[in-house]
Order: structure tokens, then sequence, then C-alpha cells
């Protein structure tokens, strides 16, 4: 952004070696690419985090209540933001896809909450913290490949997560 002599704020987008003024479409559409790809991001390092902690010996109590949850994409999917900014392959990515009556099958998010879910149901059964622990023992494999996969994604889409590396 830049404030011209005449008191305009003017939009300047990058396009190769120059820097061109934006019109109201190309800010729009510049607007919106850049919330995509930020709103990716950060799904992916949420996601990144959580897989870390899963993998680092996540407490029972912890994954059945604030330790098994992504905050930042919960109040995104609340405020429409995934449905205004997301195309169909981006959500496929992070949410999976509807398989009618069978349930969502892929997606990183319907993983964790399956996982919360089971561990709630056997908590109220008082089942052996054994038996809760292969589901987070799977659900850190399946997260760890999911977040492999939407990095690999993410690479493919040349949207940068900021990490050493490209990932």
């Amino acid at each position: 952004m830049f404030l011209e002599e005449d008191g305009e704020l003017s939009l300047y987008i990058r396009e190769g070696e120059s820097s061109i003024k934006a019109t109201g479409v190309r800010a729009l559409e510049w607007s919106r690419r850049t919330a995509r790809e930020d709103l990716l991001r950060t799904c992916y390092l949420e996601l990144r985090s959580l897989s870390k902690v899963i993998a680092g010996g996540m407490q029972i109590g912890i994954a059945m209540d604030l330790g098994l949850s992504v905050p930042y994409l919960t109040k995104r999917l609340e405020d429409g933001s995934i449905y205004r900014f997301l195309n169909e392959a981006d959500q496929l990515q992070l949410l999976g896809e509807n398989k009618g009556n069978v349930g969502y099958t892929g997606g990183a998010v319907h993983d964790i909450f399956q996982a919360r879910y089971q561990i709630r149901r056997m908590h109220e059964r008082h089942q052996t913290d054994d038996e809760v622990r292969e589901v987070l023992d799977r659900l850190r494999e399946y997260v760890e490949s999911r977040v492999q996969s939407f990095g690999r994604y993410l690479d493919s889409q040349g949207i940068s997560t900021g990490q050493a590396g490209g990932r």
C-alpha cells in the first residue's frame, strides 16, 4: 500500500520484475489470494504443532479436553472463512470428503475429531488407559501423514509454509 501525493491510498502488486498499480478488481483478487494463502499456511502450522504434541506423548486427560483441538481452524469454520477463501481442493485437504452415510474420508480435521470422540466415549465407559493410548498412537500416525500430505499440497500450490527447507 502506498499513500499517493493526492491523498489516495494505492495498492501496487508485484508482477515479475515490476510493480503495477492494482485496479479495484485486481486488488480484490490479490486480497482474496493473500487471505487464502495465509489461511492455509496458518492451518498447516496449527496442524503441524498439534502433530508434534501428539508425537511427544500427549497425556490422556489433555487429549480429551484442550489437547486435540485446532482453535484457529475451528474459528475459520465458524466465521465462514474456509468457505469464502478456500477452493474445493483446499477444503478436501483440510476437512476430507463427505461419503454420505459412511462419514468422511481424508482430511486431518476428521482424524482429530474422530479420535477425540473415541477417547471421550472410552472414558465414559471407563476403558483402560492402554486402550485410549492405542487411539492416540493411531492418531499420531494419521496426523503425521496428513500434515506431510498437506505440506506437499501447499508446495504444489506455491504456498510457503514459513518453515526452513520449504516446510
